[in-house]
């Protein structure tokens, strides 16, 4: 039979199993908060500015930049969502996309050729501008 009297390891046993699952729980929260979240934004297919969604921020692609660009573009971010809030193309599709926040979703800008997509964190890595022009 089984006995259901306590143990003085019972007690040692439940406080590690408590303080395991609070430390995985914690290096989870930490390791999910900490660069999974950055929009990335590509013209003509290569990269030309990263940003943090955690963190509001305005970055502004200026057509004397970006000559593909049918006008200037700005792209915002606020309370943890990417929206495009300025730009010239026929239709404002980019506009009308709205904002969101779900990594692996994407605003495609097609008349102007930009891309903004939430991707992983990496704030130093761009393409932007090709080799040998000055930033």
């Amino acid at each position: 039979m089984i006995s259901l009297t306590r143990k003085k390891g019972d007690l040692l046993a439940v406080a590690l199993a408590i303080i395991l699952v609070l430390a995985m729980l914690i290096a989870l929260f930490a390791y999910a908060g900490s660069g999974d979240n950055v929009v990335t934004i590509k013209y003509d297919g290569l990269v030309v500015h990263k940003m943090n969604l955690a963190r509001d921020e305005v970055y502004t692609m200026k057509k004397e930049d970006y000559p593909l660009l049918q006008g200037d573009l700005t792209v915002v971010i606020e309370n943890g969502k990417v929206r495009v809030d300025e730009q010239t193309s026929r239709y404002n599709y980019c506009e009308l996309i709205g904002e969101t926040s779900n990594k692996g979703t994407a605003i495609v800008c097609a008349p102007n050729h930009v891309i903004i997509s939430i991707e992983g964190f990496d704030e130093n890595a761009t393409d932007w501008p090709p080799r040998g022009q000055k930033k």
